[in-house]
């Protein structure tokens, strides 16, 4: 059976995991931790041939080292998503089986990865990640997580390698926002983050064509507003991005943003 194309980002950012095989664990000790992050590093500071600064195959948002599996949020740059990862699994797979002379396939599968199509996403993603622990009940606060992007966004004081690009989040949400959406107690089962695919533009184009009973969906924009906002809310509901839905429909972005506010609160 042929594999499942990977959907695209129509922001360009991807929750990217890596599962040791049959739970196996990944990481043993702090060097192991250390030698992975080194080649997180090298995806953000790269080096030519002649050990020069080369530029950056992608920009990791967020991270988070776990025992037995690996969480990222990046945005490759110039690259297809798998150029980017599958050279950063082979070589920590070779690292590996070489220290602790082994063999064989080190990761589950191929890397699994999921498109983060609207700020919304990346907020609750971004909290997602580094709240992994916590849930884990490995530490009872992100602070205190030492293989986490956190520290980034805290301090680069001490840290090893600066990876993270911190200034995309700290722009959209601001530190104490963050600081605020980080470190709140989760209640909430994040475990849907690993397991729904959003819809993919054919899906969101069949969605919308039901809802306005086969009328061709580039009329949609031309709709009376409360016809067209009923329609873009029930899709958005329904798991559409904004970005996806703005371009399939010709509606505004920052309309189908407020649709996106309306539709994601609670009912009276």
């Amino acid at each position: 059976m042929a594999r499942k194309a990977r959907i695209h980002s129509n922001t360009g950012i991807y929750h990217v995991m890596l599962r040791g095989i049959n739970r196996q664990d990944l990481f043993h000790e702090e060097s192991d931790y250390l030698f992975f992050l080194k080649r997180l590093n090298l995806l953000v500071h790269p080096k030519n041939e002649k050990n020069e600064p080369a530029p950056s195959l992608c920009d990791i948002y967020a991270y988070c080292l776990m025992t037995n599996h690996v969480h990222l949020m990046l945005a490759p740059r110039e690259r297809e998503l798998s150029d980017v990862v599958k050279p950063l699994a082979i070589s920590y797979a070779r690292y590996y089986n070489t220290k602790y002379s082994r063999c064989g396939y080190l990761f589950q599968d191929r890397f699994k990865s999921e498109p983060v199509d609207d700020f919304n996403y990346v907020a609750t993603l971004f909290r997602y990640i580094h709240q992994n622990p916590v849930k884990a009940g490995i530490v009872e606060n992100v602070d205190d997580y030492p293989w986490s992007s956190w520290h980034d966004y805290l301090s680069d004081k001490g840290r090893v390698y600066i990876i993270t690009e911190t200034s995309f989040m700290l722009e959209q949400i601001g530190m104490d926002n963050l600081c605020s959406l980080v470190r709140e107690p989760v209640d909430d089962d994040f475990s849907s983050l690993e397991r729904v695919t959003p819809p993919t533009d054919q899906e969101v184009t069949e969605m919308l064509l039901e809802e306005c009973h086969g009328m061709p969906i580039e009329k949609i924009s031309s709709l009376p507003k409360q016809d067209r906002e009923k329609i873009l809310i029930s899709v958005l509901q329904k798991g559409a991005g904004i970005r996806q839905l703005s371009k399939l429909t010709a509606v505004g972005f920052s309309i189908i943003r407020r649709l996106k506010n309306i539709s994601d609160s609670p009912s009276p």
